[in-house]
């Protein structure tokens, strides 16, 4: 008789029978190890002891989320939606302020957190179908443990790895054509509603989906090949479920087709505005200029127009183009580093921002990580451990995986390898350790531990518990505080004939509070000083509402030449309406008594 070789879920599986009431406390953990819920508890208490305080310390998310504030507003207000900028997003984001409303910050985070858990237990209904239970649990860990997946800059990029993580967990969930229909659909509706590169993704997901059903067909089972009804009820109802919520959302935008076209073209313009002109900087760190607010100055530079679509920039520069591609694939081992250990070998950021830098820690665990999927590769093509039947339930799975690397490699080459636009390569690249783990490491593991797996899985969480410091700590909170400071005075920023000067953050102020209404200016060179008088600044820009933090204020005391400013009394066309001066705040709000010059 020749011996089979156990699968790897029934060889990392505990035998506890269920047949008896458990005797012993083991027995009780061994049961509940087993279950989904037991994880799932976990992974939430772990998530929540890291995000803990975020609503209280995290400042408010500047810039792009204050635009979708204004897109949330309009849902609020009249369930309408803008088709194209992430209308699923908005729909979200518009729900929670309805629950608080009056005030940003609060469905800002909560909105942060809803999208964090949902995204965590995503991650986890993937591992837990890729792989055992236990190491499931242990890889969406890691993913929770990591700041990118939930500090990440912007909300709506972790968003919109929902669709991508609930497109493998329901491909994944069984067999059949059905969940590969509803599969497609979702990732469908993800390129549609949520982020439209996701296209991509959905052509070659629906490309392999027509391979494998030619393949069944040729090698028909003993009911014979399916009919066409069949074809139709397991593809064609969930995309027609799937055009209907497009539709829905496309009936309820303020611009429809064929206006949409139009309206969607500064969505990619500007990001290949931005993302160009930061990597020539990185690339020429002599260039001067803003790359993000003044990137026209590159694009007209180097292919003409100040907004050129990608196969614009192709067409009148492609030398200029396959530099960016170079350099962005260079920084391609600093973003799947950050993606994964949270720090990079390299001195590039892949990223807008810096990325914390710890060369030895990022090189060693790189050499781990590779050496663990070089050793699972090895193992996967000499068929150990009863692989094929393994393998076969998860094949699509993976197919729905690779589906996302034509996604992955045209993000990283056209825009960058930051890491939170590819949250999802992440969650791959983990998934696939995880599973090079199992075929090499896990099994012998669990095999001598027999037992006591379950307990040392309890101990983990526990002590993840207990010593995992939380991110987020007491800290200065400087666009919740300017915001919080002219929350009063709401009504009078956002009237359509204002014309507010601030110290910083002008555009996050312009949707917050201006309700993208009023104009919102920045008052950096009056403190760089180049000279000239603020009442000339004033009358010239058409200022009509003025606002002073500390630093503007100790230049106010310093320069003789705003002394009149500084006391209302002094200032008959300007009238003091708010102001603080304890606890360490020091600002002024002053509003002009008569109507302003008009701008230039």
């Amino acid at each position: 008789m020749t011996a089979v070789a156990p699968s790897p879920a029934t060889e990392a599986s505990v035998d506890v029978s269920s047949g008896r009431r458990p005797r012993h406390l083991l027995e009780v953990i061994e049961r509940c190890a087993s279950r989904p819920w037991a994880s799932y508890l976990a992974v939430f208490l772990v998530q929540l002891k890291v995000v803990w305080g975020a609503w209280i310390y995290r400042d408010l998310t500047e810039g792009d989320t204050g635009s979708y504030f204004i897109l949330a507003e309009l849902w609020l207000r009249e369930h309408k939606v803008n088709f194209a900028w992430s209308p699923l997003y908005t729909v979200l984001y518009g729900s929670l302020v309805d629950l608080t409303p009056g005030d940003a910050y609060l469905p800002t985070i909560a909105l942060r957190l809803v999208i964090v858990f949902a995204a965590t237990f995503l991650v986890l209904a993937v591992m837990r179908r890729l792989l055992t239970p236990g190491l499931a649990l242990l890889v969406t860990l890691w993913w929770a443990l990591l700041p990118v997946t939930f500090d990440t800059m912007y909300e709506l990029h972790l968003f919109g790895t929902l669709p991508v993580l609930a497109c493998w967990a329901v491909i994944l969930g069984g067999k059949g054509m059905a969940r590969r229909g509803a599969a497609l659909a979702i990732l469908a509706v993800g390129a549609l509603l949520v982020r439209n590169e996701l296209v991509v993704g959905v052509v070659a997901l629906a490309a392999l989906c027509v391979l494998g059903e030619i393949r069944a067909r040729r090698t028909p089972g003993l009911e014979g090949p399916p009919r066409a009804a069949e074809y139709l009820k397991a593809y064609g109802v969930p995309m027609l479920l799937a055009a209907g919520l497009c539709w829905a959302a496309h009936w309820r935008s303020t611009i429809q087709l064929p206006a949409l076209w139009e309206a969607s073209r500064p969505k990619h313009t500007i990001n290949m505005c931005q993302s160009y002109s930061f990597g020539y900087q990185q690339r020429h760190p002599e260039s001067t200029g803003d790359p993000m607010a003044g990137c026209r100055m590159f694009m007209r530079r180097d292919f003409g127009q100040d907004l050129p679509t990608f196969r614009e920039m192709l067409r009148a520069n492609p030398r200029a183009v396959a530099t960016h591609f170079a350099w962005n694939a260079s920084l391609a081992v600093n973003g799947v580093q950050t993606l994964l250990f949270a720090t990079m070998s390299g001195t590039v950021t892949p990223d807008y921002i810096p990325v914390p830098t710890n060369a030895r820690r990022a090189t060693a665990l790189s050499i781990l990580a590779a050496a663990l999927a070089l050793a699972g590769a090895v193992a996967l093509v000499r068929g150990r451990h009863g692989l094929d039947r393994w393998l076969a339930d998860r094949v699509w799975g993976w197919l729905a995986i690779l589906a996302m690397v034509p996604v992955w490699t045209a993000i990283i080459l056209t825009q960058r390898p930051r890491p939170s636009y590819l949250l999802t390569l992440g969650a791959a690249l983990m998934a696939a350790l995880g599973t090079s783990a199992l075929l090499t490491v896990w099994m012998p593991i669990t095999r001598r531990m027999g037992r006591i797996g379950p307990w040392a899985l309890m101990a983990l969480v526990t002590a993840l518990l207990a010593w995992w410091p939380s991110h987020y700590v007491p800290a200065d909170q400087p666009m919740l505080t300017l915001y919080r400071r002219l929350l009063a005075f709401e009504d009078l920023i956002a009237r359509p004939d204002t014309v507010l000067l601030v110290s910083s953050r002008p555009l996050e102020l312009h949707y917050y509070l201006g309700r993208a209404q009023s104009k919102v200016l920045e008052y950096g060179p009056l403190v760089s000083g180049d000279g000239q008088e603020l009442e000339a600044f004033l009358d010239q820009a058409g200022v009509n509402v003025f606002y002073a933090d500390e630093s503007m204020l100790e230049t106010l005391r310093k320069s003789g030449r705003f002394d009149a400013l500084l006391d209302s009394v002094k200032t008959p066309q300007w009238r003091l309406i708010g102001a603080e001066n304890h606890g360490g705040a020091r600002w002024r709000l002053w509003q002009r008594r008569g109507p302003a010059a008009p701008a230039q």
